[in-house]
């Protein structure tokens, strides 16, 4: 009976390992990411919000199914009461050097500013929100639970579960689409959405970003 249970743990150690060393392998659909939303760091004081997503973005930023150069960049934006009022900045350390960020209305009317920088990996991002002669200090901190999977075992996933979709788009050995993948967190449960554009439709899906169930699939367009 001993010797039983031995076999079956080692048996179940085995195939814990075998899944986990998988989600540790580089996607081949890594990529044909044009689009990436991979932190989100939050604060809130004095009827202030401030919130900054870090990732890359092709640019110009086209549904062409195939993915141009990538812009790394730290955004910021910032809602609040009477915004329209006076001008807001930040000031803030990013690798030991002294950043200053005017914020500017975008073309949907929200205050934003952004910095281009790659590696970025804080948790937490003490900064000044600096108007009319007065200062707020706030600390960005990250919102991403411990457990959020990365957007690497979110696509291994998918070529597990999607792999009939995946494999339609092949062209002469090729990927012929572009991903657009953004990490979400809502009511403190973190999700991935990650669309696949190939210039005439875009097919998103909604997953568990703590253990990559697909929740949900939208046609776009």
């Amino acid at each position: 009976m001993k010797k039983f249970f031995s076999i079956v743990f080692l048996t179940l150690i085995l195939l814990f390992s075998i899944v986990f060393s998988a989600c540790n392998k580089p996607s081949t659909l890594l990529s044909r990411v044009s689009e990436l939303r991979s932190e989100i760091l939050f604060a809130s004081k004095d009827n202030f919000s401030l919130k900054a997503y870090y990732g890359y973005k092709e640019t110009p930023y086209k549904n062409d199914a195939e993915v141009g150069e990538c812009v790394y960049k730290l955004t910021f934006y910032l809602t609040g009461e009477e915004l329209k009022e006076t001008s807001f900045s930040l000031d803030f350390s990013l690798s030991g050097e002294k950043v200053t960020l005017e914020f500017q209305s975008d073309e949907m009317g929200r205050l934003l500013a952004s910095i281009e920088c790659e590696n970025f990996a804080l948790k937490s991002l003490p900064c000044v929100l600096r108007y009319g002669g007065k200062f707020v200090d706030l600390t960005l901190t990250s919102i991403l639970p411990e457990n959020t999977v990365d957007i690497n075992t979110a696509l291994c996933a998918l070529e597990k579960s999607q792999k009939a979709f995946i494999d339609s788009f092949m062209l002469d050995l090729s990927f012929n689409a572009e991903i657009y993948a953004r990490v979400l967190v809502k009511d403190q449960k973190p999700y991935w959405y990650i669309a696949f554009a190939n210039g005439k439709s875009l097919k998103a899906f909604l997953i568990d970003a703590t253990n990559c169930e697909v929740l949900a699939i939208r046609e776009v367009f």
